[in-house]
Formats: structure tokens, sequence, C-alpha cells
């Protein structure tokens, strides 16, 4: 089974794209034809050919986006290449859901090394994870799951049963440099606020 994007999704980019290509000719036949618009205009269109570009590459990737799990490997066919990830090297099924971002999963190599990510946006998604599952049964791939709640749950590919986890090694560790990030952050912009504080009070003057 092939799993892809939802249809309306690229042709909501294809109108998109009809709509900004007839405003930026109806802008472009607005613009005087005078030495001092030229440089707006180039700059204008400039922009605008860019956009339509963008629009017109996410149009064409996301028609041609697919995944499909075949024997022993998953196929991700892109608009210029296609990729094959042996079900065996699969070690584990990350799933992750939140709030805002939505649902996504990631394939992990017995490394912790990223094979590949899965778009929570496609049809039948939950119909692709258990396909993997089942294909990763013989190889006893782990599966992992974190809801809204942050509260993460592991099984064995094919069980049923879900047991309390504290998550998968690799998102441990981007979870605590997110943290360090955030501190450090926090701390300088603590310093800058106090040292301009300091500045508006008069201090720099004080030392002087």
């Amino acid at each position: 089974m092939e799993y892809r994007y939802p249809k309306w999704l690229p042709y909501t980019l294809l109108a998109f794209f009809a709509v900004l290509a007839g405003a930026g000719l109806f802008a472009l036949g607005t613009i005087p034809s005078t030495p001092s618009c030229m440089r707006g205009e180039i700059a204008f269109g400039i922009a605008w050919m860019l956009l339509l570009a963008l629009l017109l590459i996410g149009y064409f990737y996301l028609r041609s986006y697919c995944i499909s799990v075949n024997g022993d490997a998953v196929m991700i066919k892109g608009s210029l290449h296609t990729r094959t990830i042996a079900i065996s090297s699969i070690a584990q099924i990350v799933t992750v859901s939140t709030p805002r971002g939505g649902t996504d999963s990631w394939l992990l190599s017995e490394h912790n090394k990223v094979l590949a990510k899965l778009d929570g946006s496609l049809d039948g998604f939950d119909s692709l994870l258990y396909d993997l599952e089942q294909h990763g049964r013989p190889y006893q791939t782990t599966v992992f799951r974190r809801g809204s709640s942050g509260s993460w749950e592991w099984r064995i590919a094919g069980d049923t049963h879900w047991v309390s986890s504290n998550g998968p090694s690799l998102f441990r560790k981007n979870d605590q440099r997110i943290r360090i990030i955030l501190l450090v952050g926090f701390s300088l912009m603590t310093i800058m606020a106090g040292i301009a504080w300091w500045l508006n009070q008069g201090g720099f003057d004080a030392l002087l």
C-alpha cells in the first residue's frame, strides 16, 4: 500500500500559485515605467518569481512524495530520488504527538541514527505505523510513543501492551540540549537586562 499526502494539499499550493501569479502580473502592470521605479520593479519581480518557484517546487514535491512498505523494505519516493530502507535496519519507531505540532514519527537505527521522518499528515498514517510494526516483528523492533501529555511509553512491535518509559536515548539527549540552550539564553537575557538597567541608572557615569 502507498501512503501519500492528501490530494487537496498540492492543489492548494497550485491555487496559491495561480492567485499569486495573477496578482503579481497585475501589480507589475500598475507600476509606472519610469527610471525612478525601475529598481523597485526589478526587486518586486525577483521576489515574486522566487515565491512562485517555491510554490511550484512544493506542489511537485507533495504530488510525487510517496511511502510504501514492500516485503522487507520501506520505499520513500521523492520528486528527485527514491530511498530504500531495509526493515531489518529499523531498530526503533518513535511517534511523538504535540497539541500544536500534530503527530510525526521517526525511524531510528540501532545506533540512534535517524533513517527517516514520517509526516503525520500522510493519508493512512496510522495504517503506515501498523504496517511498519507488523513487518518489524521478526526483528523485535522497539516502538516508542509520546502523547500530548509528554509521557513516554514503549512496546515490542506486534505487542499490545504499552509500558511506561523514559523515552529513546536520542530524544532524551535532544531534550537536554534544548533545556541547556533555554537556560543559557534566559541567563544571557537576564544579564543583558541587568546591564541595561544599570546603565540607565547612571552606573557607568558613577564609575567615571
